[in-house]
């Protein structure tokens, strides 16, 4: 489903006068960043299943590259840390 379908469901259910404490979805709608991304922006509860294979890190998490401790240095043991993108 594209980004586009999302937005419209998003903004479909608040007009209909549909009232809840909770949004649930599948993995389908989960793996939408911006789906995942609007029902924040609309202050709602969520929670949604994700594919096997994608990860979702809290945005206070910082990546880094492993330093190489003997032998020859890793091409990425140089690089910054990486602030995990905001759901």
């Amino acid at each position: 489903m594209s980004s586009a379908q999302h937005g419209d469901l998003n903004a479909a259910a608040p007009s209909s006068g549909a009232r809840f404490g909770c949004v649930l979805a599948d993995s389908g709608y989960g793996s939408s960043r911006p789906f995942r991304q609007a029902l924040s922006a609309r202050d709602l509860k969520w929670a949604v299943g994700l594919p096997r294979r994608q990860n979702v890190y809290p945005p206070i998490l910082a990546l880094i590259a492993p330093v190489a401790k003997a032998g020859r240095c890793r091409k990425c043991s140089d690089r910054l840390k990486v602030v995990a993108e905001p759901l």
